[in-house]
């Protein structure tokens, strides 16, 4: 018998050694890098507002504004509490801030960014769940390549795009693109503004409820038309802030041309306070009226009101639906 040559067993070797192996897939991309806060917010929101829930729930006023909006609707009430439970979510006690940016072109340009305690896997199950007992549906996306959820009711055309920023931060937008250009880390954002980031300088970011904002051309100019002549140029900003810790302490101030016509905004202001007071009369009103100060301070026309505790319980019973009767002996 031949024997094989003694060159085949290495060549059979070297054959399929050369054979191609199927090759692995490729990883999956890593997720985008986390935004939080400013940085979530696209550079194209002209108007900014802010939330501090700590604050909100210490307050008296927003706990009795709670309780009266489910006084006649207990069934809603447990409704909403049997939800939250389900969903892992408690806004008193898991919400810590809310940011909302609002842009110029239409009402779907608008992000919501809030930052807290959020169980993702639970509360996506719960929406998608929730949203599919009312024929809806929750769809998973891939947005500026982070995952993404697009939810929809099913009696509604109204939709709502949601990811997740990070960990303890959720993104809900009006429209994809606004949620592509809040969860991509790369794309330009109201932190890197320097004109609202200026605004939210001079803000106090502390208070409850703070907000800042630039004015289109077409509303910036419409102030010139109502003040009869008091103001001649547009109003360029807007900044102000309300907190109701202890009581009602709220300011608010506009950015004007100049400052003449803050001066003038000023006066026009008072003239239109003391037409306000007489009418308040008649309902009891008036000492709240008197509260409300305005004053000039450079280009700035500045409004603000405080009122403590008391004063705060007195005027909510005096806006009581029954309350608002015209008092006796005051001229009408």
């Amino acid at each position: 018998m031949k024997r094989p040559s003694p060159w085949l067993l290495p060549l059979l070797l070297l054959a399929a050694c050369g054979e191609k192996k199927p090759e692995a897939p490729p990883p999956p991309p890593p997720p985008p890098a986390t935004v939080e806060g400013l940085a979530a917010l696209p550079a194209e929101a002209h108007v900014v507002v802010g939330v501090n829930a700590p604050r909100l729930r210490g307050s008296a006023l927003v706990r009795r504004a709670y309780a009266r909006s489910f006084g006649d609707d207990p069934q809603t009430r447990s409704g909403l509490e049997a939800l939250m439970t389900r969903c892992a979510f408690d806004p008193a006690r898991d919400l810590d801030s809310v940011l909302v940016g609002l842009g110029a072109r239409r009402a779907a340009e608008v992000v919501l960014v809030a930052r807290g305690r959020f169980d993702e896997a639970k509360l996506v199950e719960c929406l998608r769940a929730s949203l599919a007992e009312k024929g809806g549906t929750l769809e998973t996306r891939t947005v500026a390549g982070a995952t993404a959820y697009l939810a929809a009711r099913g009696d509604s055309p109204d939709k709502v795009w949601l990811a997740f920023g990070g960990p303890d931060t959720l993104i809900l937008a009006g429209e994809e693109a606004w949620l592509a250009k809040a969860r991509d880390p790369g794309a330009p954002k109201v932190k890197g503004s320097p004109e609202t980031m200026a605004l939210i300088g001079k803000t106090d970011t502390t208070r409850g409820l703070w907000g800042v904002g630039t004015l289109p051309p077409e509303l910036a100019g419409a102030l010139a038309g109502a003040t009869q002549g008091a103001v001649t140029g547009p109003v360029s900003a807007l900044y102000g802030s309300v907190d109701v810790d202890k009581g009602l302490s709220a300011e608010a101030n506009l950015v004007m041309a100049t400052d003449a016509d803050a001066r003038g905004l000023v006066e026009f202001g008072g003239k239109q306070l003391q037409s306000l007071t007489v009418m308040a009369q008649s309902v009891g009103l008036a000492p709240v009226v008197a509260k409300i100060k305005l004053h000039a301070d450079g280009r700035i026309a500045r409004t603000t009101i405080h009122l403590d505790a008391a004063e705060l319980e007195a005027l909510e019973a005096q806006l009581d639906g029954s309350a608002l009767q015209p008092k006796e002996g005051v001229p009408q």
